[in-house]
């Protein structure tokens, strides 16, 4: 059987928002920070980009251990804004960062923090 090697949590929280200013500000150099290099971001956005790209396998779902019928599950995506990700949560007009996105251990700890600088997730 497959086993874990790490539990983990993600959140993204788009009520975190930094205003645009015609004046950047200066990067900080912290090697301790939670923060994901903005770089590392992008590279990893385009390796998921590429990915979404590829026509999707079709795997028959297995209703059998499934305890929610599909209609439900459905009607769950529809009611959060967070996982819609063609539902705009702040304009990139206005904002530098739209949200933040944290990705935390099973104790609650924070191990890696993305400021999101698009719209959609």
């Amino acid at each position: 059987p497959r086993r874990a090697h790490v539990l983990v949590c993600i959140d993204a929280n788009f009520q975190q928002k930094r205003r645009k200013s015609k004046y950047p500000d200066p990067p900080l150099v912290f090697n301790g920070s939670r923060f994901v290099d903005p770089q590392d971001v992008d590279a990893m956005e385009e390796e998921v980009e590429a990915k979404r790209d590829r026509p999707a396998r079709t795997r028959k779902r297995d209703t059998t251990t499934t305890q929610l019928s599909d209609e439900i599950l459905d009607e769950c995506h529809e009611s959060f804004t967070a996982a819609q990700e063609k539902v705009t949560k702040a304009s990139k007009n206005y904002y530098a960062d739209t949200g933040l996105m944290a990705l935390l251990c099973r104790h609650d700890r924070v191990l890696f923090l993305v400021n999101m600088t698009t719209p959609g997730e």
